[in-house]
């Protein structure tokens, strides 16, 4: 018997996972070296004609599946059959109707919610369990089943006489001769009638098994080599022992794999230490191989380990996807070496990207919500070496940590193309704003930089601060949403009186307090290039709020001033309307949720009078009541500039909104106004829809939550703009 033919009977039987071999095998394993697609077309009517017996488990990753499709999303896949490849218990997921985290009105959405990956290697999109009709079998013993269960015995049998060569019948004829006498060496006679045989040893079987893979023509029929059972393991096992490359090219070519690209992200099951094995074997040996994509598989660091020697030793390969695993830091950081040692990129970025964004609500879609972990930035910052052409790296909203910051970093202190860098919501803390702040030092062309709610406290602020005082090229920082205190605000102030570039700084949600706002508003005094400033949120009073507004009052480039949500009262509202008089810069201005009352609004109505370049004030969310609305309104009528104005939530009540009805009878330059829940009841809003039939330039109105106004007042206002084209009205 020819050596060829004593390996396709043993691969037969070991794909099929039996130890006994069948007559109907002998003939398989002849047609599968001279007529490959015949066996094919057989075996896939065989499982087509094979109906699902009822299983009453829960399906699970391995299962046969056929799709049955009872939403309406998934009919594209109804009556195609595959394999489950994900579940609930390895991929996090969010509705499948309403996209948010779990939803109780739609229940029956996420309840246990599958992915299938069919024949053609395509993945379908999360499956509803009432969507699926499982077998409770892997494809491999579905497929021995529905073999058994049909009439192929008979077709196999056919297709040998009209399509094998006379050699090869002749071969078969003399292998049953011969083992019905026990005369055939490595094989043994188990039973005469049926036929029924067996290698002498199984490790025979798994040694010729493993030879046939490396030979051409051999094509793999149910599970690919990435999800194989433990029964594969001593069959990998000395294939991996072959001399040269031809057991990782054959296993490549018997899963029907071709070109040099393999997506297996998502896709390793079985027997662990036996897909590792098969990992390194087509990574070492597939000398086509050029992308291998292993992303979203939990390997750990025990398959980093395996992995490291196929990726020191391999030639070809380029690109190597390692993101979102169970790495640890000591793994990734082995596998970066090797990466960079090698040029294998590891992170699943290309070398001609410009833009990388890979923060949590682009790298995924919506149903995939796992994030970046510190392992995953070691890679990426590894990569980065290799990328001249980038210039913008997001990571927002992942979970890198101060390990993976400091990779980040040291990547920055190299990398001369990376000009914007988002690492917002990784929980960088204190360790991970000092390295960032290390690299800045000498980093020549990041010019911005969002590390917003990072748990960065003032230790990790004054390092910043420290950099600013050198880094001659960042124009925009935002610290938004951290834990910045008193110290912390006092070294970024420091820093603001030397530092030369920077244009925008966010220090939005922090703990600045008055302090605080004191030592930026001394900054503010000498600073020549801060432009847009943000402090909402930061427990200012109006003692931090007079200060900032005595800066005002010298400052030549401060054009955004942001304040929402502090304390500055009517005092600190006077001080500013009193720079806001000789100001000459500042154009947009938020006051918003300050509990500045009447006496407050009435100030900086004075100041609208006579300032002749803020074009937005907000105002919302304030208690300036009828009296600060008539104040306002009285300046409208004068102030030549002002184009937006947010009085919102005020209680302006009826007399307010009358007020400013007046103004905007002859106002020419206010095009946004916002009214929303203030009480104007029903007079008011008829007063406003007056004054819209004589104003011509205002293009948007929000007078929402004015409940009191009623059917009547919302007729009147709607009436007056009806014909008025493109006007936004919000009623």
């Amino acid at each position: 018997m020819r050596r060829t033919s004593r390996s396709a009977i043993f691969f037969e039987a070991h794909v099929a996972q039996r130890r006994l071999i069948e007559d109907r095998q002998l003939d398989e394993a002849a047609l599968g070296l001279e007529a490959p697609e015949a066996l094919a077309q057989i075996r896939a009517e065989a499982v087509a004609k094979m109906a699902f017996k009822p299983f009453g488990g829960r399906a699970a990753i391995g299962h046969y599946v056929e799709v049955t499709a009872t939403l309406e999303e998934q009919c594209e896949h109804e009556g195609r059959r595959g394999v489950i490849t994900a579940d609930d218990e390895t991929d996090s997921y969010d509705c499948m109707e309403c996209q948010c985290e779990i939803c109780s009105e739609h229940a029956y959405a996420i309840a246990r919610p599958y992915r299938v990956t069919f024949a053609d290697h395509t993945m379908s999109q999360w499956l509803h369990p009432s969507s699926l009709r499982s077998s409770g079998l892997n494809e491999t013993a579905f497929l021995q089943r529905a073999m058994d269960a049909s009439a192929s015995e008979a077709a196999v049998r056919v297709a040998c006489e009209a399509r094998l060569s006379v050699a090869l019948r002749e071969a078969l004829r003399t292998v049953r001769e011969r083992v019905l006498v026990d005369a055939l060496p490595l094989l043994s006679l188990w039973q005469s009638e049926p036929l029924q045989l067996q290698s002498s040893h199984l490790s025979f079987q798994e040694y010729f098994a493993a030879i046939a893979l490396c030979d051409e023509g051999i094509e793999l029929s149910g599970t690919p080599p990435w999800q194989w059972p433990a029964w594969w393991a001593n069959t990998v096992k000395l294939g991996a022992e072959i001399p040269g490359d031809r057991f990782g090219r054959g296993l490549l070519r018997a899963a029907g794999v071709t070109g040099d690209t393999l997506d297996l992200s998502r896709k390793l099951g079985g027997d662990r230490p036996t897909v590792r094995r098969v990992l390194a074997a087509v990574v070492a040996n597939a000398s086509e191989l050029r992308t291998l994509d292993l992303s979203q598989n939990k390997l750990d660091a025990e398959d980093a380990r395996a992995l490291a020697p196929a990726l020191l030793k391999t030639t070809a390969l380029k690109n190597c996807s390692l993101l979102k695993n169970s790495l640890d830091v000591e793994s990734a950081t082995m596998l970066a070496k090797i990466g960079a040692e090698k040029g294998i990129m590891l992170s699943g970025m290309r070398r001609d990207q410009t833009e990388a964004k890979l923060d949590s609500q682009r790298l995924q879609p919506k149903l995939d919500s796992q994030r970046l972990q510190p392992a995953d930035a070691i890679l990426i910052g590894s990569d980065l070496q290799f990328m001249a052409v980038v210039t913008e790296l997001e990571l927002g909203g992942n979970e890198i940590g101060d390990e993976g910051a400091k990779a980040i970093a040291e990547a920055l202190k190299v990398n001369a193309v990376v000009t914007t860098l988002v690492l917002s919501n990784n929980s960088i803390g204190d360790e991970g704003a000092k390295a960032i702040a290390e690299a800045l030092k000498v980093n020549a062309v990041v010019t911005t930089l969002y590390l917003t709610v990072n748990n960065i406290e003032d230790e990790g602020a004054k390092a910043i601060a420290e950099a600013l005082k050198v880094n001659a090229v960042m124009t925009t920082l935002n610290l938004e949403g951290n834990k910045i205190g008193v110290e912390g605000a006092i070294a970024i102030a420091e820093a603001l009186k030397v530092n030369a570039v920077v244009t925008t700084l966010g220090l939005y949600e922090n703990k600045i307090g008055d302090e605080g706002a004191q030592a930026i508003a001394e900054a503010l005094k000498v600073n020549a290039v801060l432009t847009d400033l943000e402090l909402r949120r930061n427990s200012i009073g109006d003692d931090g709020a007079k200060a900032i507004a005595e800066a005002l009052k010298v400052n030549a480039v401060v054009t955004i001033l942001f304040l929402p949500n502090n304390s500055i009262g009517d005092e600190g509202a006077k001080a500013i309307a009193e720079a806001l008089k000789v100001n000459a810069v500042v154009t947009k201005l938020w006051l918003s949720n300050n509990n500045i009352g009447p006496e407050g609004a009435i100030a900086i109505a004075e100041a609208l009078k006579v300032n002749a370049v803020m074009t937005t004030l907000g105002l919302n969310s304030n208690n300036i009541g009828p009296e600060g609305a008539i104040a306002i309104a009285e300046a409208l009528k004068v102030n030549a500039v002002l184009t937006g104005l947010d009085l919102d939530d005020n209680n302006i009540g009826i007399e307010g909104a009358k007020a400013i009805a007046e103004a905007l009878k002859v106002n020419a330059v206010l095009t946004k106004l916002e009214l929303y829940r203030n009480n104007i009841g029903v007079d008011g809003a008829k007063a406003i829809a007056e004054a819209l039939k004589v104003n011509a330039v205002l293009t948007k109105l929000d007078i929402r939550a004015n409940d009191d106004m009623g059917d009547a007042g919302k007729k009147a206002v709607r009436d007056a703009v009806k014909d008025r084209s493109g006007f936004d009205l919000m009623l």
